[in-house]
């Protein structure tokens, strides 16, 4: 059988890429205007007396949705998902998780694992209702001691239902919230979730919160 031979010249010449020679023509703003995708998420927990306007809060934030009008009662936990747009243009995703009105009353409901890990836990009182108002501090340590890592949560104090300010002769003004906030380290807002007024600005603050957290540098400890 005769075999057929190829001469050197006719053997087909491998790719070799240094022959290859591009160039590229990059403006000279370019670069700066390259950043990252970043998305930040933190964990927030609403919680409060039953009735105190909660969920109301919760869904004219998250949906601008109009005001229910029949009132039905949380019954379990409902976690809403909202991206925010934080400082610098960076979104946050806020995962919050609206608690029920009874879940103080039951120590083992909050045990589970979607009262842990918070960064940040908002607590709703009702201005027409100084109960709401005076047993802030039992929801605030009940949900803190649930979990090791809800000690170091920032803690908010939201005034809702402030459109029902002056029709209740024992409501709590703005002077005796902020007071009892600030003596305690608490963030204060006052909203309407029925008028849709300031329902934005304890969640907007805790995404700029989340960002600047982000952008903190880390700290360094030096063992001798």
């Amino acid at each position: 059988m005769q075999q057929n031979s190829l001469s050197h010249e006719h053997v087909p010449k491998l790719f070799d890429a240094s022959d290859l020679h591009i160039t590229i023509t990059v403006p000279d703003n370019a670069i700066s205007q390259i950043t990252p995708q970043v998305i930040l998420r933190s964990k927030c927990l609403v919680v409060g007396d039953a009735a105190c306007g909660k969920t109301s809060l919760v869904k004219s934030f998250s949906s601008k949705e109009d005001f229910p009008a029949k009132y039905s009662m949380t019954t379990q936990v409902d976690l809403t998902v909202k991206t925010v747009a934080a400082l610098q243009n960076i979104d946050v995703d806020l995962f919050v998780y609206d608690v029920p009105g009874q879940s103080i009353f039951n120590r083992d409901g909050l045990q589970t694992y979607h009262y842990k890990d918070a960064s940040y836990i908002l607590c709703v009182f009702d201005v027409s209702s100084r109960r709401s108002f005076e047993q802030c501090a039992a929801w605030i340590n009940a949900v803190t001691a649930a979990s090791p890592g809800n000690k170091n949560a920032e803690i908010l104090l939201v005034a809702n239902k402030v459109d029902l300010r002056q029709k209740n002769s024992q409501f709590v003004d703005s002077v005796e919230g902020k007071e009892y906030a600030e003596s305690r380290g608490y963030k204060y807002f006052e909203c309407s979730a029925k008028k849709h007024q300031g329902v934005e600005s304890p969640f907007q603050y805790m995404a700029n919160q989340t960002h600047e957290k982000y952008n903190q540098p880390p700290k360094v400890t030096h063992k001798i």
